[in-house]
């Protein structure tokens, strides 16, 4: 088998935009997901909420969407969006 370069704008329909720039990478500044700062994250807050999630309703927490298992989902949601 060959490693060459296969031609795909015969198999586009006619008047398809340009294809997209080459990635290079990620830009300097980024505000994707994954950028912050670790010493803002509120990891001992964040160790009590599902520590008390697992005492209360450990038992449960595989019948996902049933009993307690929503609410203490959006508990520790809503903890990590005010923190």
């Amino acid at each position: 088998m060959s490693s060459g370069t296969f031609d795909f704008a015969p198999l586009l329909p006619a008047g398809s935009p340009a294809p997209a720039a080459k990635w290079t990478g990620l830009a300097n500044y980024s505000f994707v997901g994954g950028n912050n700062d670790p010493d803002q994250v509120p990891v001992e807050g964040l160790i009590e909420a599902v520590n008390a999630v697992l005492r209360r309703e450990g038992k449960t927490l595989a019948t996902y969407w049933l009993r307690a298992a929503r609410k203490d989902i959006f508990r520790c949601a809503n903890f990590s969006r005010k923190n």
